[in-house]
């Protein structure tokens, strides 16, 4: 879910996005090492479940046409 907006001359805009992801037998790249060789490579291999949950919040101010200002935050 989220929200894009500026005001109407350009000054300042926002944006905010709240999210949930919740997956399940999520697979990833592990790094695994071979005791025999002692080779490392990178293995897919399943991490089970995971949940991520956030808000991020970005804003621009514009007060000359010259000048900027940006924040962020997650």
């Amino acid at each position: 879910m989220g929200f894009k907006g500026s005001t109407s001359d350009g000054s300042l805009s926002v944006a905010a996005a709240a999210f949930l992801a919740d997956y399940t037998n999520l697979q990833v790249q592990a790094n695994r090492g071979d005791p025999a060789n002692g080779v490392i490579a990178f293995q897919p291999t399943n991490a089970g479940s995971s949940r991520t949950k956030g808000v991020e919040i970005e804003a621009t101010l514009r007060p000359s046409r010259r000048f900027s200002v940006s924040a962020a935050v997650t």
